[in-house]
C-alpha cells in the first residue's frame, strides 16, 4: 500500500513538471503497481503528454489512461 500512495504522488509531480500538461483535472490512482489516469485535457497532445510522463516514473507497472479530451471552445 505505501508503494501504491508513493507512485501516485510521483506520477503526480512528473505530472505538475510536465511542460506539455496544462492546468487541467487530471485525477492519478495507483493500485498494485497500475496507475490510472481520469479526467479532462483540452487536446490529444495534451492527453498523450500526460501518458507518456506516467510511464516514466519508476515503479509503475502499468498505465491505464481512461482521460477524456474536452476541447475548449473559442469565443
Amino acid at each position: 500500500m505505501k508503494e501504491d500512495l508513493k507512485l501516485r504522488l510521483n506520477v503526480e509531480g512528473e505530472l505538475a513538471a510536465e511542460s506539455g500538461v496544462g492546468q487541467t483535472h487530471i485525477n492519478v490512482a495507483a493500485q498494485n503497481g497500475v496507475v490510472t489516469l481520469t479526467g479532462t485535457v483540452h487536446t490529444f497532445a495534451e492527453k498523450t503528454a500526460a501518458v507518456r510522463a506516467a510511464q516514466r516514473v519508476a515503479g509503475g507497472r502499468e498505465v491505464t489512461d481512461s482521460l477524456q479530451i474536452r476541447l475548449v471552445q473559442e469565443r
